[in-house]
């Protein structure tokens, strides 16, 4: 009996599988009908190309590996991989959460320079792309991820993100955005893709979402606002390049403190007047921990509570009445700077 029960139990066990594995083999086959769908929805069909296609049915994801965008023949984007770890929606369709990465996308300077040269294109890059190329670097690899969270019943929207410049630095930022729900969303990206498809230019397509916004919010705050920056190696590199350049025969370390110092001074002398002498201050002291200890640089808004941005007016969304200049506006976020994690 127990023979039977462990034979009946792997057989269960397998069918399972192959169940499984052919409901990835469907799914996958759908997610690339959608995928060439969309891109002969673009105009760009024998523009793009990608190569493996993962589907993880369990945990609502998946990814693309080898992705190429080219143009006239000529590779421009190339993406390791494309990923969704995570990803939900309600009854209507509308997105509830989102998680995402790019994995390793290659900006080819140097590839792209040569490109604009030779189809006597201008290209603002160029020099850039030539300064690079004389310090040996070719290309820049890039990685990034983005969560994305709707809460419809405290009309929350939470955000996050990094951006990734590999060996170089690396960006974050996180926020809360509060009075907004998927319906009010949905409605103000609708009226945008109205906008974009009568040819309006994009400006006007936010302000057609704004108006839309402001017909169905009734204000909109803000809390836990954060952006950070870590340096990854990218400081001392510039270091090093400014000396190449200007054949600066003194030690890394001396150039980058003169830099420090200058960057410091030009903190206060390009300070708009209605910012605090405090803060201007706390900018320059984050400063030295970033640059020698590898610490982040992080600027902090709304900590404490909520700050409403924008209430309902007559012409949609609007400043409120106690924000009227950008003094109020920056008393009201209280901004801080230190070197804590995001």
């Amino acid at each position: 009996m127990r023979r039977k029960l462990l034979v009946g139990v792997g057989v269960l066990c397998v069918v399972a599988a192959g169940g499984y594995k052919a409901a990835e083999f469907a799914a996958e086959k759908k997610v690339r009908e959608r995928i060439d769908a969309q891109v002969a929805a673009l105009g760009m069909t024998g523009q793009v190309s990608y190569g493996k296609v993962d589907v993880d049915l369990i945990g609502s994801g998946g990814s693309i590996d080898d992705l190429v965008v080219s143009e006239q023949g000529e590779p421009v984007w190339r993406i390791d991989r494309l990923a969704v770890t995570d990803y939900a929606e309600d009854k209507a369709g509308n997105a509830t959460r989102f998680s995402g990465a790019i994995s390793g996308a290659h900006l080819a300077f140097a590839e792209w320079a040569r490109l604009c040269k030779e189809k006597g294109v201008a290209c603002s890059y160029e020099g850039d792309a030539e300064a690079l190329a004389a310090h040996g670097t070719t290309e820049m690899l890039v990685d990034a991820s983005v969560d994305y969270r709707i809460d419809d019943p405290t009309k929350t929207i939470s955000l996050g993100g990094v951006l990734t410049l590999r060996d170089t630095i690396d960006f974050g930022i996180k926020a809360k955005i509060i009075g907004l729900d998927n319906q009010a969303m949905a409605e103000a990206a609708a009226g945008a893709g109205r906008a974009m498809e009568a040819n309006l230019p994009p400006a006007m397509a936010l302000l057609v979402m704004g108006a839309q916004l402001g017909r169905t919010a009734e204000q909109v705050a803000i809390s836990d606002l954060g952006f950070a920056m870590k340096d990854l190696g990218g400081v001392r590199k510039g270091a090093m390049r400014h000396a190449e350049d200007t054949n600066d025969q003194r030690p890394v370390d001396a150039v980058l403190a003169e830099q420090l110092t200058e960057a410091k001074a030009q903190l206060h002398a390009t300070a708009l007047p209605w910012m605090p002498d405090g803060f201007i201050d706390g900018m320059a002291k984050a400063l030295d921990p970033f640059v020698w200890e590898g610490k982040p640089y992080r600027i902090t808004m709304a900590q404490e509570k909520p700050v409403v941005l924008l209430t309902r007016g007559r012409a949609g969304l609007e400043l409120p009445r106690e924000i009227v200049n950008s003094r109020q506006l920056f008393d009201a976020l209280t901004p801080t700077v230190d070197n804590n994690p995001l």
